[in-house]
């Protein structure tokens, strides 16, 4: 590159120093050639990258005068450098000059669009468009730019004029895959993508939205596919790893899931999910120690997350493990969205009951009813403590109350049944 350079330089040099008799000023033609040749150094310097070079070279040959033609490419030079005010004025300056220029007109509108000028760019694009409906890079930047707008459908019909010209341009298949999606005909976009990865088997992007749709209807095997065929070209990608493992859940294949989620974790230990999932695999192949550190690192990550502090309290239980799992329940209390809370007391009140402690239980349960007075559960749990504990009137009443609130809760019929022959047995002993 630096050779590049120099060679162009030193031809500009040997031709600005020429003698002047070599140049007479009567000669046009002559003249016409200088700026020529000075126009191919600058476009040469310009597609190799060398723009402060590129933008000397055209102001020596006239460029922010000129044509139209050297004022575009000077203004690219500008843009490339992200130098706004002066890529706005020549590349406005050469469409003013060359209307009909859809190239130009559509160089204008990328560079606005990509400046931040969004509506002014719009309206380039659409100008180029209503002037030549066949420039397939033009077409291409209105499906992007329409898909950004939401505006699916009209984004659909650019990327199908895109590839009614192009048929093997798989960027447009993809986009148009995504658009579909977003039109909600997964059928017609799977084609899409189907087709993108025919062309390019290696495209990713398309792999995993591919991935995703078998994934959300449950076709977990044939997400697994095309998940780990991403995830072995982006192997430092703990997001697809971390979707390996979540089609290996789908799968209720534990073992597999744990490892896919314990590499994602190494890929990424600053991740809560990936320590979460990766404890709830753990659980599922009773490996509980590994999924309470598990537990633990997520919540370490993210202490305000009530699921974390939950689950990590399910797992503690399983390990005889009472007053730490007390501990997580209450970090869960302290975590939860206020509406919420009652269900985190009411399985609080459960972990006492399993345990007989009873008066914790009766405490818990009446925490969770002062919350959510028409918590169905947390009523006959209290009534159920209570009748274990000897207190059979409290038991009846709550146990009454229960009946007012799930005797047509058709979820609930077996309990009522119960609750009812329990009841009468209750009455009986008075």
């Amino acid at each position: 590159m630096r050779l590049l350079r120099d060679h162009c330089l030193i031809l500009l040099i040997v031709a600005l120093s020429a003698p002047a008799a070599a140049w007479p000023l009567q000669d046009v033609d002559s003249s016409r050639a200088r700026v020529d040749s000075l126009i191919r150094t600058a476009l040469t310097l310009h597609s190799n990258g060398l723009y402060v070079d590129a933008i000397r070279t055209f102001v020596l040959a006239g460029a922010d005068t000129g044509a139209p033609r050297e004022r575009f490419s000077l203004g690219l030079s500008y843009a490339a450098l992200n130098d706004f005010q002066q890529a706005n004025k020549l590349l406005r300056e050469a469409v003013t000059l060359e209307p009909d220029n859809v190239s130009y007109r559509y160089q204008l509108a990328r560079f606005l669009v990509q400046a931040g000028a969004f509506d002014e760019g719009r309206s380039e694009y659409e100008r180029a468009f209503r002037s030549d409906s066949t420039y397939i890079p033009l077409l291409f930047s209105l499906g992007l730019l329409y898909n950004d707008l939401r505006s699916y459908d009209q984004s659909a019909r650019m990327f199908r004029r895109v590839l009614a010209e192009s048929p093997e341009d798989y960027l447009s298949y993809y986009y148009l895959g995504t658009v579909l999606v977003a039109l909600a005909n997964q059928d017609s976009a799977q084609v899409c993508f189907r087709t993108c990865l025919t062309l390019n088997p290696n495209f990713v992007p398309a792999m995993n939205v591919l991935a995703s749709i078998f994934y959300a209807k449950k076709s977990y095997a044939s997400a697994l596919t095309l998940y780990r065929e991403a995830s072995a070209l982006r192997p430092d990608n703990a997001d697809l790893v971390n979707k390996v493992g979540l089609c290996y859940r789908g799968l209720d294949d534990y073992p597999h899931a744990a490892d896919a989620f314990r590499q994602a974790t190494e890929l990424d230990s600053l991740n809560d999910s990936y320590f979460g999932n990766l404890g709830h695999a753990y659980y599922r192949v009773q490996k509980y120690d590994s999924s309470v550190f598990a537990y633990r690192r997520a919540i370490a990550i993210d202490p305000d997350n009530p699921l974390l502090h939950v689950n990590l309290a399910l797992v503690l239980q399983k390990v005889d493990s009472l007053q730490s799992a007390v501990a997580a329940f209450h970090g869960a209390i302290r975590a939860h969205h206020p509406g919420e809370i009652a269900d985190i007391y009411f399985q609080l009140g459960n972990l006492y009951f399993a345990s007989r402690k009873y008066r914790e239980a009766i405490q818990s349960f009446d925490a969770a009813l002062r919350i959510d007075s028409t918590n169905a559960k947390a009523l006959w749990s209290v009534a159920s403590a209570l009748d274990d504990v000897g207190d059979t009137r409290a038991a009846f009443r709550n146990y009454q109350k229960y009946l007012k609130l799930a005797e047509n809760d058709s979820l609930e019929a077996k309990r009522v049944e119960w609750t009812k022959i329990r009841m009468k047995s209750l009455k009986a002993k008075e």
